[in-house]
């Protein structure tokens, strides 16, 4: 907010913060308003504004405290619609009600933001301007369709014509099969196409609100939030339950079409995995949204959910400022060390970016290393001479195309969270030893033959390409002997590409001769059936979008690699090569690819790495009874 006249009063020490009294006015009138200083706990009711600041040159101006000021045009757009024609409003904006040109009020006030937005009484989310009139449709949308597919009523029966038929017939090793039943559709197209709402709500999901990173702690610690598209509005839960319909419904994907599903599997889905459904605020509109609710339920019964898992998501979205990719998420309860309580770091605007990286990986440090998951690596940061410690993630930096997702919350290689075993990890005390982590460290094999990097673009439509690298991944294990016993050797290679949790093994076997009867007849034939017999077709139909998709999430841009001397089987980052090191760091929860730096005992971290029984502590359980070939050492990460 900018204004010749109007100056800010210094905050009191403590829970203080700044409210806009928003007096009252008609759609026509000016606004009218007053800036307040409030104790946090004894605050009257107030609105909190979720917004993009908008480009700076769109402004407007409102009248506060008797001073003309100008501010955006977006945010003036969400003020009116917390103002009443009748009554005050008490409102609570970024823009205006902290004093943007004092670094150290913005750092204070940035720590306490969480706060700000958890006791709000509701949070309006200000979209933006409709000029297409597109709202009144995508809303509609998709409230008709989460409607549906909560009441189970998104496929329906059908007579279908001679015309239809051959569409719906499949082939697998020469024999037709239904793909699904003749009789049944999914009525899910007819409602996103009856009045062009397709398009509609791709112009929703395009919107830059999803993208800005500030508006994930908005919205996620929010009691109740309501969005608002031009004059439209709608519960943001149901844009929440929309997104995660997406992510599980394939019929809705297909009809949605494959420029709004990428949308939605980008920003939006982390959004909802990582952030918001990792609050556990107990009256939030997430709690009482049913779908919403068993969908955080499932996550934090698989997952261990901590403050890494909340800044994975920072990748996906954009800040004017580099260190808002971080202090965006100091409002999450998860920002605390769980031992002490202190945060991990607190809002510091003066910091340079590269330093506050470093803090906040050192801090992290103190609870787990699996923030090492994040530290994305590409040819030209493991070149010697880089400006960046490889174990400090660059949390500002989007996400690589050649990048592969991060998976760490389901395992525990270290024991580190069955066991709680204290760890060693410390950061160089001397000056030279900054930009050091000391760690302790199973050295388990090094990398001798890999795969070609597997791309994202070759696993569907499930045909050849899918197929071949199956087959490629298996001719490689069977290269050399692997430490497997004979019964458990196609369980290791199909938990290896498609990244099993242990509560998923059941039936592995049979889902990938199921899946390779679509993908690679003849590598089913060949050498799945000796050892698995027959495979229904119906477990067929299943096991080609199940294991699939599980085969493409966890194997995209992942190398499938053997190891020298134990012949282990493993997928690793894309940047691996021949003689990279696999490790099991203490206090990380899955194994590691490093890079011997140079000097002895100093290693570049290359990213996480998928081993058979080695991601569930068995390597650590062969170290304690002193099996040959397991010797704990204490390195350096550079």
């Amino acid at each position: 907010m900018e204004s010749q006249s109007l100056t800010y009063t210094a905050l009191p020490r403590g829970r203080y913060f700044r409210l806009l009294k928003i007096h009252p006015g008609s759609p026509n009138d000016s606004l009218e308003c007053e800036l307040l200083t409030s104790e946090l706990d004894h605050a009257p009711p107030y609105t909190a504004v979720s917004y993009v600041w908008g480009a700076p040159t769109e402004t407007t101006t409102l009248t506060c405290s008797g001073h003309v000021c100008s501010i955006t045009r977006s945010l003036a757009d969400g003020l009116s619609r917390i103002r009443k024609d009748d009554q005050v409003q008490f409102a609570w904006a970024d823009a205006i009600c902290i004093n943007q040109a004092d670094t150290i009020e913005k750092g204070q006030q940035v720590d306490l933001m969480g706060s700000i937005y958890d006791a709000a009484r509701d949070v309006i989310v200000w979209l933006g301007p409709d000029p297409t009139d597109s709202a009144p449709e995508a809303f509609r949308c998709l409230q008709v369709i989460n409607e549906k597919i909560y009441t189970r009523t998104d496929v329906e029966t059908f007579e279908p014509t001679k015309e239809e038929m051959p569409a719906d017939i499949d082939t697998i090793n020469g024999q037709k099969v239904t793909t699904f039943s003749s009789a049944r559709r999914s009525v899910l197209g007819f409602v996103l196409g009856e009045r062009g709402g397709k398009q509609c709500v791709r112009r929703l999901f395009d919107l830059p609100w999803f993208s800005r990173v500030w508006v994930l702690q908005e919205v996620g610690l929010a009691t109740a939030a309501t969005a608002h598209w031009g004059d439209a509005s709608i519960d943001f839960s149901e844009i929440a339950t929309f997104i995660s319909n997406a992510y599980f419904i394939e019929d809705l994907r297909h009809f949605l079409g494959p420029e709004t599903s990428e949308t939605l599997m980008g920003a939006p889905l982390y959004a909802l995995w990582n952030v918001w459904s990792t609050y556990g605020k107990k009256n939030s509109w997430m709690h009482r949204t049913p779908p919403l609710r068993a969908f955080a339920d499932q996550l934090a019964a698989v997952c261990h959910i901590d403050f890494v898992l909340v800044l994975e998501a920072s990748r996906y979205f954009s800040a004017t400022n580099d260190l808002d990719h971080v202090y965006a998420f100091l409002g999450h309860p998860k920002a605390r060390n769980p031992a002490t309580g202190e945060p991990w770091l607190k809002a510091n605007y003066s910091l340079d970016l590269k330093e506050q990286h470093r803090l906040v990986a050192a801090s992290l440090a103190q609870e787990s290393l699996n923030f090492l998951v994040q530290a994305h690596q590409t040819h030209e940061s493991l070149r010697p001479g880089f400006d960046r410690p490889s174990w400090v993630p660059r949390w500002n930096e989007k996400k690589h195309p050649l990048h592969a997702e991060a998976f760490w919350e389901a395992w525990d290689a270290s024991l580190r969270k069955s066991e709680r075993e204290p760890f060693r990890a410390q950061v160089g005390v001397v000056v030279d030893q900054g930009e050091k982590l000391s760690v302790s460290a199973l050295l388990i094999d090094s990398v001798d033959e890999l795969t070609p990097t597997m791309e994202p673009s070759k696993f569907g439509p499930i045909g050849m390409d899918a197929g071949q690298m199956l087959e490629m991944c298996w001719d490689l294990a069977r290269r050399k002997p692997h430490p497997y016993p004979p019964g458990e050797s196609v369980l290791a290679f199909a938990a290896t590409i498609r990244g099993y949790y242990k509560a998923q093994s059941e039936h592995l076997v049979e889902q990938l001769a199921g899946y390779a009867m679509y993908a690679n007849p003849r590598f089913q034939e060949t050498y799945l059936k000796p050892i698995r017999g027959m495979v229904e077709m119906n477990t067929a139909l299943e096991a080609r979008k199940n294991f699939g998709a599980a085969f493409k999430a966890h194997s995209s841009n992942r190398r499938f690699f053997n190891t020298r001397e134990t012949g282990y089987w493993g997928t690793g980052p894309s940047v691996m090569q021949p003689g990279d090191v696999c490790a099991v760091l203490f206090g990380a929860d899955v194994p590691f690819i490093l890079r011997p730096a140079g000097t002895v005992r100093e290693y570049k971290v290359v990213g996480e790495c998928y081993i058979y029984g080695i991601v569930d502590g068995d390597a650590v359980r062969a170290w304690r009874k002193g099996e040959p070939g397991f010797v704990k050492e204490d390195i350096v990460l550079v």
